[in-house]
């Protein structure tokens, strides 16, 4: 479990009965890790997200507590790689909620989002403190003091950030900076003092004691390397020091010799070179009578003063014995030099013929193979040619089956428009015929109705 984990978990187990102070921290609760839902007729849901157990445990008590509300608690299991869980605190229409919390506000028949702290925070110490409590607990963090100082708040909203920042500094006297990172807007703290103090308020005290404790275990470690290191920088003077000065003795020792030196330089060149690795006020200690270190430092010095004439000397007279050597040296290595330069103009002539041969065997290359590809593409072109001859031939072919086809279907269509015309003669004839049938049963049908009918009469009169 991470640092900052632990911190929340801590505070979310503060247990508190004043109704202000649950009032305020629910207000930054949801200020910071809640989100909106606008559902419309002037109805809104709430929804507040956050991967902490006990933090989803805390809020979820909080409004039980502080409103009487049971709210849905809804749980989804992460698809990265830390497969962690993330927990969804849902409330359904909570437009008279977020009104109570000063969240939202009725503007003119308009609803808007309170971006100031709300009022009822800064009547009290305690409600101040359960504000910045629950803002941290909903979108803070605080890194491991192990590796770095660093406390955050992570907010949404520039004006948000510029009052919550004011409200830090003018009630705490610590001054909290602020950056857009993937914008959102952060507060954050690097120092320790500044930390330890915003921890102090929201009242995470454990936490307080093991930064503490961390911060103190640091320090002094720092404190001991760096008296570790300025003791290791000051050995290494007094080492580099002594061996530069015992050089300078066996210098004047190998040249001069220790008796044309004066009793007192004497007396010190001897003790340095039997205690090399001893400091100024140690050599000084050992003289008889004993004296301070600035006299040693300055026959020290007396006697690097003499190392360096007898060296100097040392090199006029050997620049004079090997003047003429020097000047057959510097004549060798103009030639050298010359040698040289015309070895590496011989080499870029070398290099330019290879690139040269390198560029016409390319060339020869690409030749060939443009003559090849011509070669296989004429081939291919005369099988296509071929093959496309053949396509015409049966293109051909078909076409003149095709034509025979739609002749006899045009006979065929002739023929049966004959038949049709015959059918539909025949078909006139018979209606005619029919038509003449039917009048000539009308005649035999008045026929027989006017023979009954004089039937009839003359029965009547018989």
């Amino acid at each position: 479990m991470s640092f900052s984990s632990k911190t929340k978990n801590e505070l979310s187990r503060i247990k508190f009965d004043d109704k202000c102070c649950q009032r305020s921290e629910l207000s930054a609760l949801i200020r910071v890790s809640g989100s909106i839902q606008l559902v419309g007729l002037k109805k809104v849901n709430l929804q507040i997200t956050t991967e902490n157990a006990a933090v989803a445990r805390h809020i979820f008590t909080l409004f039980k507590k502080t409103f009487n509300i049971h709210a849905e608690v809804h749980v989804k299991k992460n698809k990265n790689l830390k497969k962690s869980n993330s927990y969804f605190i849902f409330f359904e229409n909570a437009m008279e909620l977020l009104s109570i919390l000063e969240i939202i506000k009725n503007k003119e028949g308009m609803l808007e989002i309170n971006e100031d702290i709300p009022e009822f925070v800064k009547k009290k110490q305690c409600c101040k403190r359960a504000y910045l409590r629950g803002i941290f607990i909903g979108g803070g963090s605080i890194s491991d003091p192990e590796k770095a100082y660093h406390l955050e708040l992570n907010l949404h909203s520039e004006r948000f950030c510029f009052m919550l920042k004011e409200f830090i500094e003018n009630n705490y006297q610590i001054f909290p900076k602020e950056i857009i990172r993937k914008n959102n807007y952060v507060l954050y703290f690097k120092e320790g003092d500044q930390i330890s103090d915003f921890l102090n308020i929201i009242g995470a005290h454990s936490t307080l004691l093991n930064f503490e404790n961390i911060r103190v275990v640091k320090q002094m470690r720092n404190n001991v390397n760096r008296i570790v290191n300025c003791e290791t920088a000051n050995l290494n003077k007094t080492v580099d020091a002594a061996i530069r000065q015992v050089k300078a003795i066996e210098v004047i020792r190998d040249t001069i010799g220790f008796e044309s030196l004066p009793e007192n330089l004497r007396t010190l060149a001897e003790l340095r070179v039997e205690n090399k690795y001893a400091s100024l006020k140690e050599l000084g200690e050992m003289l008889d009578p004993p004296a301070y270190v600035s006299p040693s430092v300055e026959n020290l010095k007396i006697l690097n003063q003499k190392q360096k004439e007898i060296v100097d000397a040392d090199n006029e007279i050997i620049s004079e014995i090997l003047k003429p050597s020097l000047k057959e040296i510097k004549t060798n290595t103009d030639k050298i030099n010359s040698l040289e330069k015309e070895n590496k103009r011989f080499r870029e002539y070398e290099k330019y013929a290879m690139y040269l041969i390198v560029g016409a065997g390319l060339f020869v290359l690409l030749t060939i193979i443009f003559f090849i590809l011509l070669i296989v593409a004429n081939s291919k072109n005369k099988k296509l040619r071929s093959k496309l001859i053949k396509m015409e031939r049966l293109q051909k072919e078909h076409q003149r089956e095709i034509d025979a086809i739609q002749q006899e279907l045009e006979n065929q269509k002739a023929s049966f428009r004959k038949e049709l015309s015959r059918i539909k003669e025949e078909k006139e004839q018979h209606a005619k015929d029919l038509q003449e049938q039917k009048i000539k049963t009308q005649q035999l049908e008045t026929q027989k109705n006017t023979l009954e009918n004089q039937l009839k009469e003359k029965t009547d009169k018989e």
